[in-house]
């Protein structure tokens, strides 16, 4: 319900909404920031700093309301709007660097999603500037430590997957700094699967007379894959 608050009467890509929108999300954190630590005698510790991570997170992505204008020219209307803006949140509540210290905060993905957000907004739309999977890593890789890190350096390589850049040496770093299991295992099965460089899925699937072919016959040669079923039209068509 809180959150429908927020999203009530704005049009959304509107640069004319933009502060309605920003003051509506300072309204939303101080209320869960609110009720969070109202119930703090009653929850655990890792509990009650993954929570705050979490609307944290939600928080500072608001910025996507800009980030994902277009054309990119609203972005400059969306900033004109923002003029005399000023965040009724206290410097306290704002200070979201202190979750930083928390372990238990690199399983909010809310959290990482909505730094790597700020970020893109910070150092890219704002400035007009493009984003660079390559720069964001290594932002990360010097401003913060810790889990925090840990799970950023994830969130930015796995944003980057299906980009075309070739993030092999990313990951290859990334495995090297990361020592939460979870973590590395997804590394790793993206190394192995989706990266180039990486050895294909060793298949034997049927030709249209019904003939199987495996992978190592077509060693040396480039491969296409086409898989379509007789209930698609437009399959059928091609």
């Amino acid at each position: 319900d809180l959150q429908k608050k927020v999203y009530t009467g704005i049009k959304w890509g509107d640069p004319s909404e933009t502060k309605r929108y920003f003051l509506k999300h300072d309204t939303l954190l101080l209320e869960r920031m609110r009720l969070i630590r109202s119930e703090r005698k009653f929850i655990s510790k890792n509990v009650f700093y993954l929570l705050q991570a979490d609307v944290s997170g939600d928080y500072l992505s608001r910025v996507e309301f800009i980030n994902s204008m277009l054309p990119k020219s609203l972005i400059n209307v969306a900033r004109q709007n923002l003029k005399g803006y000023k965040s009724i949140v206290p410097k306290e509540i704002l200070n979201f660097r202190q979750l930083d210290r928390h372990d238990i905060t690199k399983l909010s993905g809310n959290y990482a999603s909505g730094i790597i957000t700020r970020y893109r907004f910070d150092s890219c739309a704002y400035v007009n500037r493009p984003f660079s999977i390559f720069k964001s890593y290594n932002f990360f890789l010097q401003h913060y430590s810790g889990a925090i890190q840990q799970r950023l350096l994830l969130g930015i390589i796995y944003l980057g997957k299906d980009s075309g850049n070739d993030l092999y040496q990313l990951v290859n770093s990334a495995i090297g700094r990361i020592d939460y299991p979870p973590f590395k295992k997804i590394l790793n099965s993206l190394k192995s699967n989706r990266l180039a460089g990486a050895d294909a899925y060793p298949f034997n699937l049927p030709d249209t007379s019904g003939k199987f072919h495996k992978l190592e016959e077509f060693k040396g040669k480039v491969i296409l894959l086409d898989f379509w079923f007789t209930g698609c039209g437009i399959c059928l068509q091609s």
